[in-house]
């Protein structure tokens, strides 16, 4: 073999394994703010019943015109227990 197959050869392999490992970086989920929330209120608290958190706009929640005014919806965790639901607003201040 030659040097510029050689070469050749070297630029083929490393050109594969940089696509494998940039494909597989790339495969990882990202988890939403609302999910990193949700999952953090379950883990961290002892609350009961079923905890979901949604992003702005996928669940109907009205702010008073004071936070809506100073801050920024980040999500709404809804809270469902013994046949009660409670809906909690995660604001970031503005």
């Amino acid at each position: 073999m030659n040097n510029q197959t050689k070469i050749f050869l070297a630029a083929i392999f490393l050109g594969l394994i940089t696509g494998f490992v940039a494909s597989s970086m790339q495969q990882e989920p990202k988890q939403s703010y609302c999910e990193k929330t949700e999952a953090a209120i379950k883990q961290n608290t002892s609350l009961s019943g079923a905890i979901a958190c949604f992003e702005p706009g996928t669940v109907e929640f009205n702010l008073s015109d004071k936070v809506e005014e100073s801050a920024e919806l980040k999500c709404v965790c809804r809270r469902s227990s013994e046949g009660e639901v409670q809906f909690w607003a995660i604001n970031k201040a503005l």
